[in-house]
């Protein structure tokens, strides 16, 4: 995200990393719904509604800032309101989800599905990645892939990032 906000508004690069972050933020959320949070949907509903409903907001700021020019100043309002949704979202996470993810799931069962979460991930980004070839397929093919955050549910499984091509 930092990427994001260092690029040039002008620059295909901007494009090209948002087009990176869309593919990720989709696939990890839905891979994390499928996972982590119907594991856990029986021990915490509460927690697990909201954070369903924080991948629900980031998927709509998604959607409106695809509808917005990047260049502009609006654009880049939203991306920021993007990134203090998803640190939250992480937040919420780290706090919360993941203590009770590790008191709750043995050992076994958290490899299982943090493999599964890995399988529906790279099913999820093929899918997603193709929805996204408009935001900057040519600046994709040019840059190499960004080393990417351990996500939450990659942290609970102790996986490595997967880097997508």
């Amino acid at each position: 995200m930092k990427r994001i906000l260092g690029a040039s508004p002008s620059d295909q690069e901007r494009l090209s990393l948002f087009g990176d972050l869309c593919d990720e933020l989709m696939a990890h959320a839905a891979a994390e719904e499928q996972t982590l949070y119907a594991e856990l949907l029986t021990h915490s509903q509460q927690q697990i509604q909201q954070s369903v409903v924080d991948n629900d907001q980031v998927v709509e700021l998604i959607s409106q800032l695809q509808d917005l020019d990047v260049t502009t100043a609006e654009w880049m309002t939203k991306f920021e309101s993007l990134r203090e949704k998803v640190e939250q979202h992480l937040e919420r996470e780290e706090a919360l989800l993941l203590p009770l993810a590790r008191t709750r799931i043995k050992r076994r069962r958290a490899k299982a599905l943090g493999e599964r979460f890995e399988q529906l991930k790279l099913r999820e980004l093929s899918i997603w990645g193709k929805q996204a070839r408009h935001l900057g397929e040519q600046a994709r093919k040019r840059r190499a892939v960004p080393r990417r955050r351990r996500s939450a549910s990659a942290r609970l499984f102790g996986r490595q990032p997967t880097s997508v091509k």
